[in-house]
């Protein structure tokens, strides 16, 4: 993660690594992390940036990786919308406004490998009351589907079959229904996971700038997470038993 030059070279800088760890899952102030580590408040804030950036920047989430274990079906990945809280901005805008929260929010676009349960897509962050969760993947993960690839999704995205296979009643059968319904329950516990850490599970209060890379830190660990710990399997396969099989 971390070259020569950098801080991690220095077992000495070992313990700011683990005051950003703290900062993230628990996002208590800096005072608190200065009296239990018994070190100065500047120098905890600016490297816990420093490490946060790092975390940030690592390679665990790519898009190629919805590949792993294909077995042919056109669905690879299940894809939603989260949301996070966050102070209200200055001007008032009803542009930052999520009913989650009945309050401003920032929302971030996650994609699932079906078959792994890997994050393999993030796309974020965008003010929640302009972006609704189909707006967000039709501006960029639509775009990289190959040939007939579609994603698992909830009803918020109905209106596009050719990109998404949403809950459809009347055209799914059970084997099908019961299929999607726990691709879609394996992403919540994903994004679960992400909100057990404090940084995105409080009201944000530092500079919204720093909301994407505090947020693509925290889901870095969690993907190493779960390549440690992987999640339960889904048993997913989409090419046959639907009898409303379209061509799009």
């Amino acid at each position: 993660m971390l070259d020569d030059a950098d801080p991690m070279s220095d077992i000495r800088w070992v313990s700011y690594f683990l005051v950003t760890l703290m900062f993230l899952r628990t996002y208590t102030v800096t005072a608190v992390l200065a009296m239990i580590f018994m070190k100065d408040e500047k120098t905890i804030r600016h490297w816990v940036w420093v490490f946060i950036e790092k975390l940030a920047t690592l390679d665990l989430i790519r898009w190629e990786n919805r590949l792993m274990n294909d077995n042919g079906s056109r669905c690879l990945v299940t894809v939603d919308g989260t949301d996070f809280c966050i102070r209200e901005p200055r001007p008032f805008s009803t542009g930052w406004y999520t009913k989650k929260f009945n309050g401003p929010g920032l929302r971030y676009e996650i994609g699932v490998c079906i078959q792994t349960g890997w994050i393999v897509w993030m796309n974020g962050p965008f003010p929640c009351g302009e972006w609704v969760d189909i707006a967000i993947s039709l501006s960029s993960l639509v775009h990289m589907f190959e040939g007939d690839e579609r994603a698992v999704a909830d009803k918020g995205y109905r209106g596009y079959p050719q990109f998404f296979d949403c809950p459809w009643r009347h055209l799914d059968n059970q084997q099908q229904t019961s299929r999607k319904a726990l691709a879609r329950a394996r992403h919540e516990c994903v994004n679960r996971r992400l909100k057990e850490w404090g940084c995105l599970l409080q009201r944000w209060r530092h500079s919204l700038d720093k909301h994407g890379k505090m947020a693509h830190a925290v889901a870095n660990i969690v993907q190493l997470q779960i390549m440690d710990r992987p999640m339960w399997q889904v048993e997913y396969y989409d090419r046959v038993d639907n009898e409303f099989d379209f061509d799009y």
